[in-house]
């Protein structure tokens, strides 16, 4: 598995005393999953197997530890939505 982020902060607002960062990420995936121990190619695919996305979003930051996480991203099997509340960094 792997993973590579861009991130750029390209606006830092401020309301008051109130500290905001806003900035755009583009990303890229790969890994390989199983469904199970035993062999199933139907649903784990044939070869190496491994699948792919990539996509791009917006990061919000207020203060130092609250964000809001905004992505679109596509791979192969389809196109994904996400929005997060207070992501891991």
């Amino acid at each position: 598995m792997g993973n590579v982020e861009l991130r750029s902060v390209l606006f830092r607002p401020s309301l008051g005393a109130q500290r905001f960062k806003i900035g755009p990420v583009a990303f890229f995936d790969a890994g390989r999953v199983w469904t199970s121990l035993e062999p199933e190619p139907e649903l784990d695919g044939e070869g190496a197997g491994l699948k792919y996305g990539e996509g791009g979003g917006v990061r919000f930051q207020w203060g130092e530890a609250f964000l809001v996480r905004v992505d679109a991203a596509r791979s192969p099997d389809g196109t994904g939505f996400y929005f997060g509340v207070n992501h891991a960094f």
